[in-house]
Protein backbone atom coordinates (compact mmCIF):
# COMPACT_ATOMS: atom_id res chain seq x y z
CA UNK A 1 0.00 0.00 0.00
CA UNK A 2 1.54 3.30 -1.07
CA UNK A 3 1.73 6.59 0.77
CA UNK A 4 -1.10 8.13 -1.29
CA UNK A 5 -3.35 5.16 -0.46
CA UNK A 6 -2.48 5.49 3.24
CA UNK A 7 -3.43 9.16 3.21
CA UNK A 8 -6.70 8.40 1.42
CA UNK A 9 -7.54 5.57 3.86
CA UNK A 10 -6.70 7.80 6.80
CA UNK A 11 -8.91 10.60 5.45
CA UNK A 12 -11.80 8.15 5.01
CA UNK A 13 -11.37 6.69 8.48
CA UNK A 14 -11.14 10.15 10.02
CA UNK A 15 -14.45 11.13 8.38
CA UNK A 16 -16.09 7.90 9.53
CA UNK A 17 -14.66 8.31 13.03
CA UNK A 18 -16.03 11.85 13.18
CA UNK A 19 -19.45 10.59 12.13
CA UNK A 20 -19.32 7.94 14.85
CA UNK A 21 -18.19 10.54 17.37
CA UNK A 22 -21.27 12.55 16.46
CA UNK A 23 -23.42 9.45 17.01
CA UNK A 24 -24.60 9.19 13.40
CA UNK A 25 -23.90 5.45 13.34
CA UNK A 26 -26.69 5.03 15.90
CA UNK A 27 -29.29 6.57 13.59
CA UNK A 28 -31.62 4.12 11.79
CA UNK A 29 -29.94 4.76 8.43
CA UNK A 30 -26.42 5.03 9.87
CA UNK A 31 -25.45 1.39 10.33
CA UNK A 32 -23.28 1.59 7.18
CA UNK A 33 -20.95 4.02 8.96
CA UNK A 34 -19.87 1.48 11.57
CA UNK A 35 -19.62 -1.27 8.92
CA UNK A 36 -17.33 0.87 6.76
CA UNK A 37 -15.25 1.89 9.76
CA UNK A 38 -14.78 -1.72 10.87
CA UNK A 39 -13.93 -2.70 7.30
CA UNK A 40 -11.23 -0.06 7.17
CA UNK A 41 -9.68 -1.16 10.45
CA UNK A 42 -10.26 -4.92 10.28
CA UNK A 43 -6.62 -5.66 9.59
CA UNK A 44 -5.61 -3.54 12.57
CA UNK A 45 -3.52 -1.31 10.32
CA UNK A 46 -5.23 1.73 11.75
CA UNK A 47 -7.16 2.18 14.94
CA UNK A 48 -8.89 5.23 16.38
CA UNK A 49 -7.53 5.68 19.90
CA UNK A 50 -9.13 8.95 21.03
CA UNK A 51 -11.55 11.12 19.09
CA UNK A 52 -11.24 14.85 18.59
CA UNK A 53 -13.99 15.66 21.09
CA UNK A 54 -11.39 15.33 23.86
CA UNK A 55 -9.53 18.35 22.44
CA UNK A 56 -6.43 19.54 24.24
CA UNK A 57 -6.71 16.68 26.74
CA UNK A 58 -5.96 13.97 24.14
CA UNK A 59 -2.23 13.78 25.02
CA UNK A 60 -2.83 13.23 28.74
CA UNK A 61 -5.71 10.81 28.13
CA UNK A 62 -3.58 8.85 25.68
CA UNK A 63 -0.78 8.40 28.22
CA UNK A 64 -3.19 7.48 31.00
CA UNK A 65 -4.68 4.73 28.81
CA UNK A 66 -1.78 3.53 26.65
CA UNK A 67 1.51 4.41 28.37
CA UNK A 68 2.24 0.74 29.15
CA UNK A 69 1.99 -0.10 25.42
CA UNK A 70 4.81 2.30 24.47
CA UNK A 71 7.84 0.08 24.01
CA UNK A 72 10.40 2.89 23.75
CA UNK A 73 9.07 5.20 26.48
CA UNK A 74 12.47 5.33 28.17
CA UNK A 75 13.67 7.49 25.25
CA UNK A 76 11.35 10.37 26.19
CA UNK A 77 10.37 9.84 29.82
CA UNK A 78 10.70 13.55 30.67
CA UNK A 79 8.21 14.45 27.95
CA UNK A 80 5.80 11.80 29.25
CA UNK A 81 6.00 13.33 32.72
CA UNK A 82 5.34 16.82 31.28
CA UNK A 83 2.20 15.65 29.50
CA UNK A 84 0.92 13.68 32.49
CA UNK A 85 1.14 16.87 34.57
CA UNK A 86 -1.56 18.30 32.33
CA UNK A 87 -2.22 21.39 30.27
CA UNK A 88 -0.81 23.74 32.90
CA UNK A 89 2.70 22.44 32.15
CA UNK A 90 4.49 24.94 29.88
CA UNK A 91 6.01 22.08 27.86
CA UNK A 92 2.73 20.17 27.42
CA UNK A 93 2.31 20.60 23.65
CA UNK A 94 6.03 20.52 22.76
CA UNK A 95 6.43 17.34 24.77
CA UNK A 96 3.39 15.85 23.04
CA UNK A 97 4.95 16.57 19.64
CA UNK A 98 8.07 14.68 20.74
CA UNK A 99 5.98 11.72 21.91
CA UNK A 100 4.02 11.59 18.65
CA UNK A 101 7.20 11.64 16.58
CA UNK A 102 9.02 8.93 18.58
CA UNK A 103 6.51 6.61 20.25
CA UNK A 104 6.21 3.00 19.12
CA UNK A 105 3.34 1.01 20.60
CA UNK A 106 2.90 -2.74 20.67
CA UNK A 107 -0.43 -4.45 21.24
CA UNK A 108 -1.06 -7.83 22.88
CA UNK A 109 -0.73 -9.55 19.49
CA UNK A 110 2.75 -8.09 18.97
CA UNK A 111 1.66 -5.64 16.26
CA UNK A 112 3.65 -2.39 16.34
CA UNK A 113 2.02 0.99 15.79
CA UNK A 114 3.07 4.61 15.50
CA UNK A 115 0.87 7.59 16.29
CA UNK A 116 -0.89 9.98 13.94
CA UNK A 117 -2.64 13.01 15.42
CA UNK A 118 -4.59 15.33 13.15
CA UNK A 119 -7.74 16.05 15.11
CA UNK A 120 -8.36 12.46 16.20
CA UNK A 121 -5.55 10.32 17.56
CA UNK A 122 -4.82 7.20 15.48
CA UNK A 123 -2.52 4.24 15.87
CA UNK A 124 -1.15 3.23 12.48
CA UNK A 125 0.44 -0.14 11.74
CA UNK A 126 4.13 0.70 11.53
CA UNK A 127 4.74 -1.08 8.24
CA UNK A 128 1.78 0.69 6.60
CA UNK A 129 3.14 4.21 7.10
CA UNK A 130 6.30 3.80 5.04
Amino acid sequence: MGSDNNEHLLAQLVKLGDMMGDGLHNEPDGKWIEREYRSGTKHKLMELLIDSHRGVHIPRLFLEQYKSAIINAVDFIEEIEDVLEGTDNDNYLDSWETIISKAILKNDDGVKYILHHDEDLWAMGEDETE
